[in-house]
């Protein structure tokens, strides 16, 4: 079986905060990034700065909206963009994702 997943990230708080899915998200509200130690959590829906598709065999697609609306980002397998804001002006828009197999 193919062990994709895919990661968002914030890029706050040191940059390394993230949340992995490895099927699909249907709405990224109730997802939160957690700073280790710090007790400061943050909601994940409109929140990403940067993605990576570190599946094996399938594309990720990233959606503006919940329930896999409006498709603004869609990534190969191992590549993703660093810099949401620079690379489609995606920066904290992001509500939703799925893998497209």
């Amino acid at each position: 079986m193919d062990a994709n997943y895919t990661t968002l990230s914030n890029g706050g708080h040191g940059g390394g905060d993230w949340v992995g899915f490895q099927q699909n998200i249907y709405s990224f509200v109730g997802y939160y990034y957690s700073w280790s130690g710090s007790g400061y959590y943050n909601g994940a829906n409109d929140s990403a700065s940067s993605i990576y598709n570190n599946g094996n065999s399938c594309t990720s697609g990233y959606y503006l909206d919940a329930g896999y609306g409006t498709l603004a980002i869609r990534t190969s397998k191992k590549t993703g963009w660093s810099n949401l804001a620079v690379s489609g002006g995606y920066n904290d828009q992001l509500s939703s994702g799925q893998f497209i197999c």
